[in-house]
């Protein structure tokens, strides 16, 4: 699947957010040689799914902000007279209640402090499975070493023996040869 094209995904990201941007509006700035790299920068890096607020999350963190900070999260008044008119608003507000949420009793932390040393113990545990596994790594692959030297030297004391045996046969046989 090939990524979107960087001015196509900034006009959907434009649109999905109600901001009345069009296509004539941002495509200088593709256009322009100068601008162009760091606006597809810009958009790969900054206009996906992990950056960006969906449209309830922006809806409730305008809630959570006094009314003169809306336009820096970029929820106009219209914005959010739009969503008062809609029941959005109102909604959020019933569904945020915190008194039917459960306080952490002393029992919940002793019980998460228990998991916690259990999860500890356990990855202490395999810490040292694993350390012993990689002392018996280093001292199977220094025997191999050891095993590797000492075949080397056994083959080269052979081929020394060899050449000397060879040695020795062509000295005889030219003594032979020469009686």
């Amino acid at each position: 699947m090939q990524p979107p094209d960087p001015l196509e995904h900034l006009l959907v990201v434009l649109r999905e957010r109600d901001i009345p941007l069009s296509r004539d509006d941002v495509q200088w700035a593709f256009d322009a040689p100068n601008s162009k790299e760091a606006v597809v920068e810009w958009v790969k890096e900054y206009l996906g799914a992990d950056t960006l607020l969906s449209k309830d999350e922006l809806e409730l963190y305008a809630l959570r902000k006094p009314a003169a900070s809306l336009d820096s999260v970029g929820l106009t008044d219209y914005s959010y007279n739009k969503l008062k008119r809609n029941g959005t608003v109102r909604a959020i507000h019933a569904s945020n209640d915190l008194t039917t949420v459960r306080h952490f009793t002393e029992s919940d932390i002793r019980s998460a402090l228990d998991t916690l040393k259990a999860s500890t113990s356990a990855i202490e545990k395999q810490t040292r499975i694993l350390r012993s596994q990689q002392k018996g790594l280093l001292s199977y692959g220094k025997d191999l070493d050891d095993v590797e030297s000492r075949r080397k030297h056994d083959s080269e004391q052979r081929r020394r023996k060899y050449a000397l045996e060879k040695q020795h046969v062509q000295m005889a046989v030219s003594r032979i040869i020469w009686v």
